[in-house]
C-alpha cells in the first residue's frame, strides 16, 4: 500500500545557488531528506487541501526562528543554524513498500495540470472532481484548489451555524 507524507524541507539559502548550476531540485532536496523522513508521518492519501500549504507565487525564505514558530507543536527545526536564512521547499514523499519517491512541489501558480497528472501516478487525489473534470472545469490548478477550498470552507461554516 502506498503512503504519502507532505511537508517542507528547509534548505540554507546559500545551498540553493546550486540550482543555478547542474544540480537538480531532487538532488538538492535529497541531501536533507533523512531529517524529513524521521520527522514526518506517512498517511494513506491526501485531500487537495495540502495544496493550501504550498506557496502561491514563490518559495518562502524564512529564518530558523520563523520555521520553529510555524512548527511549534512538533519542534522539528530546533537544531537549524539560527544565523542562516532558509528556503522552504514543499515536498511529497511517497512510500511504496521499500521504495521512496521524492516529489518536490512547485509554487501553486506554477503548478500545471501535467504536474498534477504526475502526482496521480503515485497517489490518488481525494477531490470532488476527477482529474479530467477538474482540468475541464478550471483553467488552472490554482483556480481548482481555491474553488474546492472555498466550497469546503463555506460548507464547514454552514455546519457551524
Amino acid at each position: 500500500m502506498t503512503k504519502v507524507a507532505f511537508g517542507t524541507i528547509p534548505v540554507p539559502v546559500e545551498e540553493t545557488t546550486k540550482l543555478l548550476g547542474s544540480t537538480s531540485m531532487v538532488e538538492l532536496l535529497a541531501n536533507h531528506l533523512v531529517n524529513f523522513i524521521q520527522l514526518s508521518s506517512f498517511v494513506d492519501g491526501l485531500y487537495y487541501g495540502f495544496f493550501m500549504n504550498v506557496p502561491t507565487e514563490d518559495y518562502k525564505v524564512l529564518s530558523a526562528l520563523h520555521l520553529n514558530i510555524l512548527d511549534k507543536d512538533k519542534n522539528r527545526f530546533s537544531r537549524l543554524d539560527k544565523t542562516k536564512p532558509y528556503t522552504d521547499f514543499p515536498v511529497l514523499v511517497v512510500q511504496d513498500g521499500t521504495k521512496l519517491t521524492l516529489l518536490p512541489l512547485k509554487p501553486l501558480k506554477h503548478t500545471s495540470w501535467s504536474d498534477i497528472e504526475e502526482l496521480l501516478q503515485y497517489m490518488p487525489l481525494k477531490s470532488d472532481y476527477t482529474f479530467d473534470e477538474a482540468k475541464a472545469k478550471f483553467e488552472t490548478t490554482f483556480e481548482w484548489v481555491f474553488a474546492e477550498n472555498e466550497k469546503y470552507s463555506n460548507s464547514r461554516y454552514d455546519v457551524l451555524k
